[in-house]
């Protein structure tokens, strides 16, 4: 897991491709493994480079991750199920604090200890792929790019199954 992009789509998708590169000359020196998959997490807020980045991390062989309107609605899947109703990031956040009872700090390393304590990860994965469902039955826009959806949870099953 690195943070080091910024939070921009393309920004996220080039960070990728420059690690997997330096991580295919590091392999090659130390006679290691190469990474397997690489995935970009990616909010799709109001960034015009979504649809491109998504696009181009497909091409070069990365797993474009994508939740809309952002991050904060798989974190608010763990709580409740959430209809197919647009939802703006603001929106998310202010029912993320009513959950978890205090104010939502993006940057707080103690999250994941509050989820699994207040809320459900299998309660997430089934919400998430109902908003998937839903999103493919019920929108003539792409998924992952109809709001709210969030493709997080193919990640943690990943992450899960390792």
């Amino acid at each position: 897991v690195d943070g080091g992009a910024d939070s921009s789509p393309s920004s996220v998708v080039k960070y990728a491709i420059d690690r997997k590169k330096e991580q295919k000359r590091q392999a090659k020196e130390n006679q290691t493994e190469e990474y397997g998959d690489i995935y970009c997490v990616m909010d799709v807020d109001e960034h015009p480079t979504i649809k491109n980045a998504i696009q181009q991390a497909k091409d070069l062989g990365l797993v474009a991750i994508v939740s809309n309107q952002s991050f904060e609605l798989w974190y608010l899947l763990h709580f409740m199920e959430y209809s197919t109703a647009y939802i703006h990031r603001d929106d998310l956040v202010r029912k993320l604090k009513s959950y978890l009872g205090k104010e939502y700090d993006k940057a707080d390393d103690k999250i994941f200890k509050m989820l699994s304590s207040k809320g459900s990860e299998e309660k997430a994965i089934k919400n998430a792929k109902k908003l998937e469902v839903a999103a493919l039955k019920d929108s003539d826009e792409r998924f992952p790019l109809r709001n709210p959806s969030t493709e997080v949870y193919k990640l943690i099953e990943k992450l899960n199954q390792l």
